[in-house]
């Protein structure tokens, strides 16, 4: 449980300085020891903060292309 809370807290650390790609490894390690009630909420989040981690690259992307 312990290691839960820790995860769960590094992982809520990186989502306010938006570090989106560390959140979602927090939040992978924190639902290997999470009580199966807490699941649900982790995956929600794990779902939300891979789908900015995929947003950030395409924003970057863009970037590049118009730059060239």
């Amino acid at each position: 449980r312990e290691k839960y809370e820790k995860n769960l807290k590094k992982a809520e650390e990186h989502i306010a300085a938006k570090r989106h790609k560390e959140a979602v490894d927090a939040l992978t390690e924190a639902r290997k020891y999470a009580k199966p009630g807490d699941l649900k909420a982790i995956d929600e989040r794990l779902d939300e903060q891979k789908k900015l981690v995929g947003q950030g690259d395409l924003f970057a992307m863009m970037g590049e292309r118009e730059q060239a």
